[in-house]
Formats: C-alpha cells, structure tokens, sequence
C-alpha cells in the first residue's frame, strides 16, 4: 500500500513548510554524512539516537579497521519531504530506549 501523506493544505503539511523544518532536515541530513565522512563519532551521537548512533560507528568502525574510508562526493540535499502521519502523546521520555518495547 502506497502511502500518499497529509494533503499539502493540511496543518501539519503548511507547519513543515512554514516552520523552516525542511532546512533544518536538510542540515541535519548533510551533518550526519559528513561526520560519518570524518568520522566523528561524537558527532554521530549527536544527531543520533543512541542504539542508532551505536550501530552507525560499530559499522564506521569496522568499515575503517578494513583499511577503507567513506567519501561524500556530493552534500547537495534535494528532497521532498511529506508529512504520513502525527501522532502526539504524552508521557514519553525523550530518549527513547526509557520508553520500553
């Protein structure tokens, strides 16, 4: 089933567009490919996750233990990001791994 996401005229979708979100995802998306470039993992906990940020410099590392490096040939971010669904709750933590399964 494809998803189609929120109408363009929806609140969500006028809040992405309106609100700089796109920006600010595309300089989060060039920051995390240039610090796996770097690497720097610090870097990558900072844009992470934990257990993503975890499982992004094991790979790093084992990438380089291998003698290779990664190489980002082009940042130029160009995308069209669309709003699939909100969902707002209440009591969470902030760092996910506390909220359980």
């Amino acid at each position: 089933m494809k998803h189609r996401g929120l109408s363009d005229s929806s609140y969500w979708s006028k809040f992405v567009t309106n609100s700089g979100s796109v920006n600010d995802f595309n300089i989060l998306f060039r920051k995390f490919h240039q610090a796996c470039s770097w690497p720097d993992a610090e870097g990558i906990e900072d844009i992470c996750e934990e257990r993503l940020a975890t499982a992004v410099n094991a790979s790093l590392d084992r990438i380089h233990y291998h003698g290779l490096d990664i190489e980002m040939a082009n940042l130029t971010v160009k995308n069209n990001i669309k709003v699939m669904n909100v969902h707002i709750s209440n009591g969470l933590d902030i760092t996910r791994s506390n909220n359980g399964a």
